[in-house]
């Protein structure tokens, strides 16, 4: 018996499970922080735009106006909150087209999803995207300053 509960303590020791509820705990408060409205501001080239996120629950609803004010995109998508070593990853799923060039489309079905690392402190949250390789956006960094709850 004291074999069998050696032998556990050391495969949960390999494989590092000892801290998953720590991870998992963290992850909950980021998504409780999450809930509610961010806006965000995104220079590309010369061109500035206005984002803002509305999160309830895992979903969420973008929105990206250009610097005039016209809506240029905008949608829907579920979400969870990842962690990968170090780094907290924000990856979204289901995205359904609302309005904007493609809308009417949905993507990011069938396993297919995109990810942001993240970092969130009080009432910023600050995400970089467009980073893996099968990623065909370019690289961008928005922080986003809650707006309310």
């Amino acid at each position: 018996m004291n074999k069998l509960i050696t032998l556990a303590a050391l495969l949960i020791l390999a494989t590092g499970n000892f801290t998953a509820p720590a991870a998992e705990d963290e992850l909950k408060t980021d998504l409780a922080k999450l809930q509610g409205k961010w806006r965000g501001t995104l220079t590309d080239g010369g061109n500035t735009s206005h984002w803002a996120l509305d999160v309830k629950g895992s979903k969420t609803t973008l929105t990206v106006k250009s610097d005039g004010g016209d809506e240029v995109f905008k949608g829907e998508f579920d979400f969870k909150l990842e962690r990968h070593g170090k780094f907290k990853a924000y990856t979204y799923t289901n995205l359904k087209i609302l309005s904007g060039d493609n809308a009417g489309e949905t993507r990011l079905t069938d396993g297919k999803s995109k990810s942001s690392i993240y970092k969130l402190e009080d009432d910023v949250f600050t995400t970089i995207s467009g980073f893996r390789d099968d990623d065909s956006d370019k690289p961008h960094l928005i922080k986003w300053e809650k707006v309310a709850k």
